[in-house]
């Protein structure tokens, strides 16, 4: 999809006229609020989340639904794609019968290394209107970068690197090594190339990034032979979560099992009934001196969340499963349900 005319880009993709548009890019950091989230090596990550009620926010998601949705992405990319996941990203790397050799590289920085010069040429193969590519590099960025929280910094991001996606797979075609990218994490695998040793590799694909001047963050870089584990999750003949991201599960679930029917009662205050969160307390006590896990819960709330969530893991995982780990993930699937379903029975 390539845009013509300016008139069309104001009525058709933003759905605003152009006054007002330019009027609201002035005061744009206005529609902001920034905040920090705990990274893994115990730094911060600032994200700039958008008012939904803002100008920006409605020309933002405009743009992203009229325009760059429809803009073609490369099959390799597997982040902030519809109709994929995470799982998509790992189970193209799934293998039989033959060893496998992985390698996960990671681009430092992502978004604060899109620099505005990326920006207007990717912009540029679909515009050939100057002051459109202007105004839609205004509305996208914060300071002239690409704002993590912004509706629009994924997608526009895969297609400042649909390029570089492009060429990396013909590298990796020629050698036949498998290739996916999810946002910033790029897997590789190969049942010939042991990416450990053969550093050529890596180096090829740090001088394809080094052409739009992204970096491999090299503190980063995770080797495998026949097996990778990868955010929580294993890949080799199957995609199984991580013998890690399970114990905290099941430490939970052990907790639950142990002490069945004993957190069942309420109390009443004033023929009001509570909840007893007696158990709570118990739940905290027993992962802090009984396991080796940093969890704990501040309320049920945050102990629901965190049921369903795993919930949700296990049952992407079960499609790309062994039939051992099947049965394996569907008993405690049962069994997480069964817990939701006391705890929301006792808040009612």
């Amino acid at each position: 999809m390539r845009i013509y005319k300016e008139e069309y880009f104001y009525n058709s993709i933003l759905q605003c006229n152009k006054q007002k548009v330019l009027n609201g890019l002035e005061a744009k950091s206005e529609a902001y609020f920034k905040y920090e989230i705990p990274k893994a090596n115990n730094k911060k990550r600032t994200i700039s989340a958008l008012d939904k009620d803002s100008l920006i926010y409605e020309l933002q998601s405009n743009l992203y639904k009229n325009f760059f949705s429809f803009q073609p992405i490369p099959v390799c990319v597997k982040g902030f794609v519809k109709g994929n996941s995470y799982l998509d990203f790992l189970n193209a790397h799934i293998y039989d019968n033959y060893s496998t050799y992985f390698v996960r590289l990671d681009i430092r920085d992502f978004f604060d290394s899109i620099s505005k010069e990326t920006m207007i040429s990717t912009l540029q193969e679909f515009i050939n209107i100057e002051d459109v590519i202007n105004v839609i590099y205004d509305i996208c960025t914060l300071e002239d970068k690409l704002p993590q929280g912004a509706v629009t910094s994924p997608l526009l991001s895969n297609l400042v690197l649909r390029r570089i996606d492009q060429r990396v797979t013909l590298y990796c075609q020629s050698l036949g090594v498998a290739y996916t990218r999810y946002a910033d994490d790029l897997l590789f695998s190969s049942n010939e190339i042991d990416f450990s040793q053969q550093k050529w590799f890596v180096k090829k694909i740090k001088y394809i990034l080094g052409s739009i001047d992204l970096k491999i963050n090299y503190n980063k870089i995770k080797y495998g032979k026949d097996l990778i584990s990868i955010n929580g999750y294993v890949v080799n003949s199957n995609v199984n979560l991580s013998r890690k991201k399970l114990y905290n599960l099941t430490s939970v679930l052990y907790f639950f099992n142990k002490n069945k029917g004993k957190y069942k009662k309420v109390y009443k205050v004033d023929n009001k009934i509570f909840m007893n969160t007696n158990w709570l307390h118990d739940l905290n006590t027993y992962l802090k001196n009984s396991t080796s896990t940093n969890l704990e819960f501040v309320s049920v709330h945050k102990l629901q969340n965190f049921l369903i969530g795993y919930r949700a893991y296990l049952i992407s995982c079960i499609s790309y499963s062994s039939e051992n780990k099947v049965n394996q993930y569907s008993s405690k699937i049962k069994h997480i349900e069964s817990i939701i379903n006391k705890l929301l029975e006792l808040n009612q």
